[in-house]
């Protein structure tokens, strides 16, 4: 699979540059799924092992109490097809929850292809 990756013939998706992190995230986690890893362990790679490799499993990468929990709430399985992960219902950051569509007004203009970059 890494050398499916390294192959100049692989495809190469990026999240444009002024895109947000969470977006960023989850382009790297359908790429993983394009290469060939299974969802479930591209899933697994983008929680618990990254938070392994960070050190801080103790405090991130699963739900469970006592962790921290940022999260984002999808409404289909993403075990079936990866990009039910696009299919945002509910997002939670530091303990508040928002709603994505009104998060995405909020970021119209300021973020993606059609932002302005700085300086223009």
């Amino acid at each position: 699979m890494i050398e499916a990756a390294r192959s100049p013939s692989a495809p190469t998706i990026r999240a444009p540059a002024n895109s947000s992190p969470a977006s960023r995230r989850i382009v790297r986690l359908h790429t993983l799924v394009l290469i060939g890893i299974a969802a479930a362990a591209a899933l697994q790679i983008a929680t618990i092992n990254g938070a392994r490799a960070m050190g801080v499993s103790d405090k991130l990468g699963t739900l469970e109490a006592g962790k921290l929990a940022d999260l984002f709430v999808i409404g289909d399985n993403p075990l079936t097809n990866i990009k039910n992960t696009r299919n945002v219902h509910l997002v939670m950051k530091s303990g508040s929850i928002y709603d994505p569509k009104a998060l995405l007004a909020q970021a119209e203009g300021k973020l993606g292809p059609s932002a302005k970059r700085a300086g223009q």
